[in-house]
């Protein structure tokens, strides 16, 4: 699947990240201070946002959402929207259909 638009800070991607993400060590450490699930597996650690929570981090400025901790934001954050992603109606992103991708320039011109 993939997507066109950018974001517009409406703030429903951190609401109900339900999600587990690899992290380095010193990332791990940096979100248990905020109280964010930890663990490590194999000698690799994640972290852990469950459904229903809205991520610790997401402000609210002027009405427009905001990452408290932008520069220092999951993998899972940066490359919003991914695969999987269920786009809220209000989100700037839209799937780009099928149909969109198939189509060719020249095909137009039979029109």
């Amino acid at each position: 699947m993939k997507f066109k638009g950018k974001c517009i800070r409406c703030g429903h991607c951190c609401v109900n990240p339900s999600a587990t993400i690899e992290v380095p060590s010193t990332d791990a450490f940096f979100y248990a201070n905020f109280g964010i699930q930890v663990f490590n597996n194999d000698g690799k650690w994640f972290i852990r946002f469950h459904t229903g929570t809205v991520c610790k981090f997401l402000k609210v400025v002027d009405g427009k959402a905001q990452c408290s901790i932008y520069d220092k934001r999951p993998d899972m954050c940066k490359k919003f929207p991914f695969e999987s992603t269920v786009l809220h109606r209000s989100c700037g992103y839209d799937e780009v259909k099928e149909w969109e991708t198939n189509i060719k320039i020249k095909d137009l011109t039979k029109y």
